[in-house]
């Protein structure tokens, strides 16, 4: 991909035309109809519009280089050697999802309509993410990964840190915009019809259903539910040999060989009649042992892509030649 410009197309434009186009057809039928009970109506797909325009996604253009990844749109230039994290939504399945990139200074959120398959960018980011120079683990980890090196060598044994969360909380901030508009609409309209006269009396009514309506949907999309932080996730860690794994996350501590694994699912699907060794609403892989479930949380400085190759490869016992190393 060296070289290559990465484009990201600005938010779809025609939910923008579609309630201008509204308003402008209600403010001009209240104009030759002189009606001021329709100019008022018309406060609504204004303010909706105003609201889709503000949360319109914004075109993002990037060039590959072979060092960084430079960023025209947001401006932005960002060494390889300095990305911290990779983190990915959607489904594991998807072509096209959102990347946050995670570096010292912040946070570079790549959107998921690309003109090149984000999954292929992922990987190319993924491949050129910096090996860390120290291998140490957690207290409780070290021991586990010092005597697995001396028995089957430090290639052998993939070790991944834990990286900090990134602050990025992906609210749905067009559903927020959009109820905020409508509780505003609720105030004009109040306003108007208190100030109108009897003939207006409905919009006060309206108006007080449009702002109780309003308020709690802007409520709820702001606050709407989200997976649980990882508590104490600076003292995770997560080693993998030939033989199996070691984990410390959270409250989750032990080790783990191959042949009590019974089934590796990515991403996690919690199970019923199942105890979960971590949160269940963690999003990570899930590692089926016999009446329980292992949840491997996105915490790491790898992404969770390589984690579960590397994982499925060693226990599928594929020969060592073909098990991907963990920065690929």
């Amino acid at each position: 991909m060296i070289g290559q410009r990465i484009e990201g197309r600005a938010g779809a434009l025609w939910p923008v035309l579609l309630f201008v186009s509204l308003a402008l057809g209600l403010f001009a039928w209240a104009a030759v109809e002189r009606l001021p009970a329709v100019a008022t109506v018309a406060a609504l797909p204004t303010l909706i519009t105003i609201a889709l325009w503000l949360t319109r996604t914004a075109a993002f253009v990037a060039e590959v280089g072979e060092d960084a990844l430079e960023v025209v749109q947001p401006p932005l230039t960002l060494p390889y050697s300095e990305i911290e994290a990779l983190r990915r939504g959607g489904r594991s399945r998807d072509k096209q999802f959102t990347i946050r990139v995670q570096y010292p200074e912040g946070l570079l959120v790549i959107p998921a309509r690309l003109n090149v398959t984000s999954r292929e960018l992922f990987e190319f980011l993924t491949a050129r993410l910096p090996d860390s120079a120290d291998r140490r683990m957690p207290a409780d980890l070290e021991a586990y990964r010092q005597e697995q090196e001396v028995k089957f060598g430090i290639e052998r044994v993939q070790c991944f840190r834990a990286c900090r969360p990134s602050a990025y909380r992906r609210r749905r901030w067009r559903g927020v915009a959009i109820s905020f508009a409508c509780t505003i609409t609720g105030v004009v309209w109040i306003v108007v019809g208190s100030s109108l006269g009897k003939d207006f009396e409905a919009l006060i009514g309206f108006g007080s259903m449009m702002v109780f309506l309003g308020l709690i949907f802007t409520i709820a999309f702001f606050f709407r539910p989200r997976s649980r932080r990882l508590r104490n996730w600076q003292d995770s860690g997560l080693v993998i040999g030939p033989i199996g794994l070691a984990l410390v996350q959270g409250a989750t501590r032990g080790e783990l060989r191959w042949d009590e694994l019974r089934k590796i699912q990515y991403p996690n699907k919690p199970q019923f009649f199942t105890h979960s060794y971590s949160d269940r609403n963690l999003y990570g892989i899930g590692l089926v042992v016999e009446g329980a479930t292992i949840v491997i949380a996105d915490v790491y400085d790898k992404p969770l892509e390589v984690i579960h190759r590397r994982l499925l490869a060693l226990w599928e016992g594929e020969p060592e030649d073909e098990i991907p190393p963990a920065s690929s």
